[in-house]
């Protein structure tokens, strides 16, 4: 096995990143309103499956080299809580979850799984390729995004009659840009992660070019940010620009006073909430207030070039004038969850239905029905909503205990080594890296609060965090080894 296993090396490095640039456009497919539910997903989906089953199967026969992977056999138990949940509710559906296990599978078993014999810098050239290309994605479908914008392109798609899914949209709708995106939420919190790397690589590059080209990048994204109308995204954005800013901050050599430290930090985080928060809203309601004043003055134009007519307008009223343009056209004064609050209390009473293993991901809208009829999931005057919008109360869900709990063990697991062995990279030369990481995880799992991302889904999002926290548990792993064996 040894023999094949050394044979095995080019291979497996060539085929993960492939399948990692096919695991992220299918990511960025499926978010974007233009190929939602389109069979261009599949042409791009089955690829990917096939090399992600040759590439499974090559490392279980090499699974001694992945299974040190730190955490691995966290994730393969809550795979296999997965696979119990599944076949616990198999009379309400089989192959949705079947399909929900394998990409969860390609999402641990590729994606996070490492090879912890080889060089840590094999997985941080996978990580910037698979950025760029995130860059990338995000960069065209945003460019679209605002195309619809100026052009005034709206289109509304409606589910199939009898079919389960969302009201989507193409362009402007209810005072939110949504562009190419299906959800201004999902869109908002990708361009946060494209922020983010942005700033790294502009930090990183030593050409001109590309620098001028990474700052357009988070330019653009902070503009989709502050147009999308998106708390998510806003959110998502402090919290990556605090984990990215804060350690580049103090570990600075010039901050190496204790009191300096914690001036520095606290204008940090001054700076960061002002820049993450204030600025998208002052983007925005600078927006609107120019189109106020150039609605007021075609307004006015009209009016003195008019002919007089025997009716009288007052001069109060100025109905050329718009509301603001950016604006969500609903009040949440009543409801600042925007329904989320509604839909967790409905995930804890599926919950107290199936407690140990849940009742599976693919199947919470067939189970509802039978078994809990009345569940807002379900009566609720706007959709049937199969998603808890949090990432926990879905594994709650999904899973029941047993998988909450593994996955809780798992992140827990992944801190106490960041903090216990994420020291040694405090003083590596790729502290940049470790900081970028860190920003990536932190504003992927600040939207894990209100959506369901990381688990279940194959967004891009999860996508470059499963890539991120593999290739920092590569590094950990390496250093940690060096460290022991001085």
């Amino acid at each position: 096995m040894e023999k094949f296993y050394l044979k095995t090396r080019k291979f497996d490095k060539i085929c993960v990143l492939i399948f990692s640039i096919l695991f992220l456009t299918v990511g960025f497919l499926q978010a974007s309103s233009l190929s939602f539910g389109k069979p261009i997903i599949s042409w791009v989906q089955w690829p990917a499956v096939a090399l992600g089953c040759l590439i499974i199967f090559e490392r279980l026969l090499n699974f001694k080299h992945y299974i040190k992977t730190r955490g691995i056999l966290l994730l393969v138990i809550f795979a296999l809580s997965y696979a119990v949940s599944s076949i616990w509710t198999i009379r309400y559906g089989w192959y949705e979850n079947a399909r929900f296990l394998a990409f969860m599978i390609f999402q641990f078993g590729i994606l996070y799984a490492t090879d912890t014999e080889e060089n840590p810098d094999e997985s941080k050239k996978r990580l910037a390729i698979c950025a760029v290309y995130y860059l990338i994605g995000t960069a065209v479908l945003t460019v679209l995004s605002f195309y619809f914008m100026f052009s005034g392109y709206t289109k509304i798609f409606y589910p199939e009659a009898g079919a389960e899914g969302p009201i989507y949209y193409i362009g402007f709708m209810y005072g939110r840009l949504f562009g190419a995106y299906w959800d201004p939420n999902i869109a908002a919190t990708m361009a946060a992660v494209a922020v983010i790397i942005s700033i790294y690589f502009i930090i990183k590059s030593k050409n001109v070019l590309l620098r001028m080209l990474y700052i357009l990048s988070a330019i653009l994204q902070v503009l989709y940010i502050s147009f999308s109308g998106s708390r998510t995204g806003q959110i998502s954005l402090i919290a990556g620009v605090l984990f990215f800013a804060l350690p580049l901050a103090i570990k600075h050599r010039f901050f190496n006073k204790k009191l300096l430290q914690s001036i520095s930090a606290a204008v940090i985080v001054l700076v960061s909430v002002v820049c993450a928060y204030i600025l998208p809203s002052a983007i925005r309601n600078g927006y609107n207030t120019l189109v106020h004043i150039q609605a007021q003055h075609n307004n006015e134009n009209s009016t003195q070039t008019s002919p007089p007519t025997n009716q009288t307008v007052p001069p109060t009223e100025n109905h050329n004038i718009p509301d603001d343009v950016f604006d969500r056209g609903y009040d949440m004064s009543e409801d600042i969850s925007n329904r989320r609050f509604d839909i967790w209390k409905s995930a804890v009473e599926i919950f107290k239905t199936s407690p140990v293993f849940g009742i599976s991901r693919a199947n919470i809208l067939p189970y509802v029905d039978d078994n809990l009829p009345d569940s807002y999931l379900v009566t609720n005057e706007y959709m049937r909503f199969d998603s808890m919008h949090n990432m926990f109360f879905e594994i709650l869900v999904s899973q029941g205990a047993v998988g909450l709990i593994t996955f809780l063990t798992f992140i827990i697991f992944v801190i106490v080594g960041i903090f216990k062995y994420g020291k040694y990279l405090w003083y590596h030369k790729y502290f940049p890296l470790f900081t970028v990481i860190l920003s990536i995880a932190a504003s992927a799992c600040m939207s894990t609060l209100v959506m369901a991302e990381i688990v279940y889904v194959t967004s891009p999002i999860s996508t470059i965090f499963w890539i991120s926290i593999s290739c920092l548990n590569h590094y950990i792993s390496h250093e940690k080894a060096e460290k022991d064996i001085k």
